[in-house]
């Protein structure tokens, strides 16, 4: 487990505590919802601190998607209402729809909440999974590195999915009778490296894990194992691919105040990840 000095013996020397679960999810937060021709539906983001805690033994978390929608299970039956008669569920079009967590609820993102939710295509979803792979590949390193000796500082990852303004439908005409009017072209996946220095000689707890300061990753240590992302998927900026190219719109979803600039250190990056 995580491991800090925690205390002194009479002599000055250090006492490691290594009996807790100190660094898994931290300084979650959670856009409001999407509001599409008036309804709110989706979520437009979430950012949320990872820690390789989340990969010890038993830590993992389940969170299934089991938020409900008119829009999601019935869509609106009602004639002359100009909105969706089915719901993502029941799509006529035959694509698959996935609730797709923002922060992945085997990290601890609910999956009760639509602000933590949105409606992706199987395909994408998948996409999304592949960065949540690579995720969890540099957690299970950051354990790892943490194990193997005493460390001085913490490394995880500060992950953000922002949901695109555009919707998946033609957004040049009023169609609010479109059920893909109500889900988002695309999301934008954004990770970032991040060191924290532990505190010596105190106690900790969840709370106080919220208000330690963190750096940005310029350079990891020899011992560190990046994993590394496909070469093609970190230079296409999209996925899939082909037949994608970079959008240009988010929805109002301001990253946190502290949400670190990209670095160059061979882990940080951002991607799109489009409904097909």
């Amino acid at each position: 487990m995580s491991r800090i000095i925690n205390s002194f013996d009479r002599n000055g020397n250090p006492r490691l505590s290594t009996d807790q679960y100190y660094f898994g999810l931290v300084q979650a937060s959670y856009g409001r919802l999407s509001v599409r021709h008036g309804l709110p539906f989706g979520g437009t983001g979430a950012a949320a601190i990872l820690g390789p805690d989340l990969k010890l033994s038993g830590a993992s978390q389940v969170n299934s998607p089991i938020a409900t929608h008119q829009l999601w299970s019935a869509g609106f039956s009602a004639i002359g209402n100009g909105r969706p008669n089915c719901g993502f569920r029941s799509d006529p079009n035959n694509l698959s729809w996935i609730r797709g967590h923002l922060i992945n609820g085997s990290w601890g993102g609910p999956g009760h909440d639509w602000c933590n939710l949105t409606p992706l295509t199987s395909v994408a979803n998948s996409n999304h999974k592949l960065i949540e792979s690579f995720i969890n590949a540099y957690l299970e390193a950051c354990l790892r590195y943490e194990q193997a000796d005493y460390r001085d500082r913490w490394y995880g990852v500060y992950y953000m999915v922002t949901c695109s303004r555009d919707p998946f439908a033609d957004n040049a005409i009023d169609n609010r009778g479109e059920l893909y009017a109500y889900a988002p072209a695309y999301i934008k996946v954004s990770w970032r490296a991040i060191e924290i220095l532990k505190p010596v000689g105190m106690p900790i707890s969840g709370a106080l894990m919220n208000s330690l300061p963190f750096n940005s990753v310029l350079h990891f240590p020899n011992q560190f194992g990046v994993p590394v992302l496909p070469a093609a998927v970190l230079a296409a900026g999209v996925l899939p691919i082909p037949g994608n190219v970079p959008g240009t719109s988010q929805l109002l979803f301001a990253p946190p105040a502290n949400f670190p600039p990209r670095q160059i250190n061979g882990f940080d990056g951002d991607i799109e990840i489009h409904q097909s």
